[in-house]
């Protein structure tokens, strides 16, 4: 299996989404037995439902990779996959199912919008399943690019949310940079002039650069 393009050599994967998502909806069910929109619940700020979310994706926004070690939890949002808008949705609460939402960061979900995948590639792209992984890879400048001989909606999907972005880049070095600085306490020089190095670039990265 290839590397997943959202994980740096320091993060951990993303393990067993659809297992960790059952996990959940039993606690969630105990609680909620008749819900149907889990979506209205798991988007609130307050609360724990989000959290617990959050952690299904080891913190990662599920389309970039960006981690909650660079963004704060507000500045990530749960996007339908499939939008509510679809026909195939009886009403907005079928929308929110759990299957159907996924963690996302703002930029992720705001350029993603009501984009349709369409049915025969909605596997290859939804992020609980592998195939994303497939889909798209990081270069040695940490882009992240389309793997060749992929469909041409794989294409329009990394157009539709501007997976090239620079931002992108960043927040990928960022990762690499925090991972390795946790495992280099053990040498304080090199430990600390890499702890300013990171904080200058996060400093730049949150004031837009």
């Amino acid at each position: 299996m290839s590397k997943d393009y959202r994980d740096t050599e320091y993060c951990p994967g993303y393990g067993n989404i659809l297992e960790d998502k059952k996990i959940f909806m039993d606690s969630f069910r105990t609680q909620h037995p008749r819900a149907k929109d889990i979506h209205a619940y798991v988007s609130k700020n307050e609360g724990t439902y989000k959290k617990d979310f959050i952690k299904i994706y080891n913190g990662k926004c599920a389309y970039c990779g960006t981690s909650i070690k660079i963004i704060p939890k507000t500045m990530f949002e749960i996007d339908h996959f499939i939008p509510q808008s679809a026909d195939c949705f009886v009403n907005k609460a079928a929308a929110g199912d759990i299957s159907n939402i996924v963690l996302s960061c703002q930029t992720c979900n705001h350029n993603k919008s009501d984009f349709l995948i369409e049915p025969e590639i909605r596997s290859l792209l939804h992020p609980d399943h592998d195939g994303i992984r497939n889909a798209f890879f990081r270069d040695e400048l940490y882009y992240i690019r389309v793997v060749d001989g992929q469909p041409s909606e794989v294409t329009d999907f990394y157009k539709q949310l501007e997976l090239d972005r620079q931002i992108c880049r960043l927040d990928y070095l960022l990762l690499n940079m925090k991972g390795l600085y946790a495992k280099i306490a053990d040498r304080p020089e090199i430990h600390n002039l890499l702890g300013e190095a990171i904080s200058l670039l996060s400093e730049k990265r949150n004031n837009g650069c």
